[in-house]
Parts: structure tokens; C-alpha cells; sequence
């Protein structure tokens, strides 16, 4: 027999599960006004409100990754590209969180100056880029940094008790809000790298406190979270990390008598001794050429002019 299951992906589990525990947003009560309102405009202040922090907590995810992507030199950025692709998130250095190293290997300063901390200050250990079964650094620091404001917001906020460094504490937190609807987190199986689009299974379990039908379980759980609003939301944006791309500025040359062909494809280049003659004619032998071509000129229409004279009838007397 098929259990009922609910399919989403990681990133908007996890920020439907962070707007559904804002410090703002009461649970199981009407937000509190000073005076009353019918329910229809609560659940529409409510609706806007959730809609104002999935946009929120989609621009803060895209603000730790360019953190992250900032802490790098161009000569860095312009090779993690050429080797693992244009997006970022692919790239092995990007998924552990280490900064640009030039510095300490005495290529060139790094973006982060030694004097001032860099704006990533969560340090991870350079992980396998096969099957990577942690989450990025960024995707944490994100997690990390809305916990944290959440707690600013409310001190007695209940889920900032454990931190989040690791997959299974991500996990853990997220399973901790599902249980307070009757469900809990299933991850599909898979063989490759934790990526935020990685698909997840949301299951109720096997005996509901209430007695309640698992349809009905999971279809309340899929209104209060509103999943559909998330994932529409990250498929429509343009700050999904999946859509951050990086390519490499096109470098103008300035070598001097070598054509811009020769970047890409195979030539001879010319020999300098004779660049005046063949490559680059000088403005004098250009004068020169003209000259001749004018004196051509003159010396036919004067030959011409003589040839008529002589055919003329006038020209005998």
C-alpha cells in the first residue's frame, strides 16, 4: 500500500518553514490588532505578510551567496569558471565557503583585507566535490543569520536553541516544525552532491494524535505552509542561486603588431623588421603611392589630349 506524500524541494521547505515561524506571525491565532477585524482581513494581512518575508529571506539567501562570491579575485573567479562552469554554486570552493587564497600563496592581495575581517566569517573545511552530502556554506550561513535576527526580533524565540552546521541539524530543525503538524521529513534517496533543488518527501505519521485521515494532514499542512506560493516564488526570481552565473570580462589585448585573431586561433605573428613595408605602410609611402597615381593620371589625359589634336580637321591648314 502507497503511503500519501507531499513533494517539494529543500529551498522551499525550508524558507516556507522560516516565513511560517516568523516572530511576527502568531500560530494557531488571529494577529493582533487594536481593533477588530473579520477574519477574511486577517487571513489576507497574513497572506501579504508571508509573501514580504519569502521575498525577504530569497534576497538574504542571494546576499550570503554573493558574500561568499565576493571574497574572491577575478583571476580566481575567471578559473572556477573555466573549470567547473559559469554557475557559481557549482563551484567546490563556493559549496565549502572558502575565501580567495592568492594572498597566502603570494600571487596578489585577496579581497579581504588582513586588517578587517571578511563578511563571510563562518569557516568550513574544503569538502569532495563528488557527492557532497553537506549543504553549501552559503545555504547555512543563510539559515544561520535568519535564526540569529529571529531571536533579535523575539528573545524567547524556541528554535534558536541548537545551531545549524551541518545537514542533519538543518534537517532537525525543519522535522522539529513539521512534527507540530502531524508530518515529518523523508529525503529522497540520491547519489550526487546536496543541492538546494534536491527533491523531499513530507509524510504524516503512521498514527496521527487525532485519528485524522493522511490526505487531510498533509493538505493542511500544504495551506499553512503555503508551498505553492514558495515554489512559485524561487522558480520566477531571478535571485535563485541556481540562476547566479559568473563569466569572465573579455580582456583587451596590448600586444602591439600581433593581430586579436591570434587569441583564438593559431597564427604567425609578423616580423618586426618588415611591419612598415607590409603590416602597417608608413604615412610617407602612403603619400608616395598617391603621388605616383596622380602623375599616371596627368601624363594619360595629356596623351589623350594630343591623340584628339591630331585627328582633328581643324589641325590641317
Amino acid at each position: 500500500m502507497l503511503h500519501p506524500s507531499l513533494r517539494t524541494t529543500r529551498i522551499a521547505l525550508t524558507h516556507a518553514i522560516l516565513t511560517s515561524i516568523h516572530p511576527s506571525i502568531p500560530h494557531n491565532s488571529p494577529i493582533p490588532f487594536p481593533v477588530h477585524l473579520p477574519p477574511e482581513l486577517h487571513a489576507l494581512i497574513r497572506s501579504h505578510l508571508r509573501v514580504h518575508i519569502a521575498r525577504s529571506l530569497l534576497e538574504s539567501l542571494h546576499a550570503s551567496l554573493s558574500s561568499t562570491l565576493s571574497t574572491f579575485c577575478n583571476d580566481c573567479k575567471s578559473y572556477h569558471a573555466h573549470v567547473f562552469g559559469p554557475r557559481v554554486v557549482d563551484w567546490p570552493v563556493i559549496r565549502a565557503g572558502r575565501g580567495c587564497q592568492c594572498a597566502d600563496i603570494g600571487l596578489q592581495f585577496s579581497p579581504c583585507r588582513t586588517d578587517t575581517a571578511c563578511s563571510n566569517e563562518n569557516h568550513f573545511e574544503l569538502r569532495s566535490p563528488v557527492a557532497d552530502k553537506e549543504p553549501p556554506a552559503y545555504f547555512l550561513v543563510h539559515v544561520q543569520h535568519t535564526l540569529a535576527t529571529y531571536t533579535l526580533i523575539d528573545p524567547n524565540f524556541p528554535y534558536a536553541d541548537k545551531p545549524v552546521t551541518t545537514s542533519a541539524d538543518l534537517d532537525a530543525l525543519l522535522s522539529r516544525v513539521l512534527s507540530t503538524f502531524g508530518c515529518r521529513l523523508v529525503p529522497a534517496p540520491t547519489t550526487g552532491n546536496w543541492e538546494v533543488d534536491n527533491v523531499v518527501l513530507i509524510v504524516p505519521f503512521s498514527c496521527p494524535p487525532d485519528g485524522e485521515d493522511p490526505l487531510v494532514t498533509l493538505s493542511h499542512l500544504q495551506v499553512e505552509l503555503e508551498l505553492s506560493m514558495h515554489t512559485d516564488m524561487l522558480a520566477r526570481s531571478t535571485l535563485h542561486p541556481m540562476k547566479t552565473t559568473y563569466r569572465p570580462p573579455i580582456r583587451p589585448h596590448r600586444d602591439r603588431g600581433k593581430s586579436p585573431l591570434c587569441y583564438v586561433l593559431p597564427c604567425t605573428e609578423p616580423d618586426p623588421k618588415i611591419e612598415t613595408s607590409t603590416v602597417a605602410p608608413s604615412y610617407s609611402s602612403s603619400l608616395s603611392a598617391a603621388v605616383t597615381s596622380f602623375t599616371s593620371v596627368v601624363v594619360a589625359a595629356v596623351t589623350v589630349a594630343y591623340a584628339l589634336k591630331s585627328i582633328s580637321p581643324w589641325s590641317h591648314s
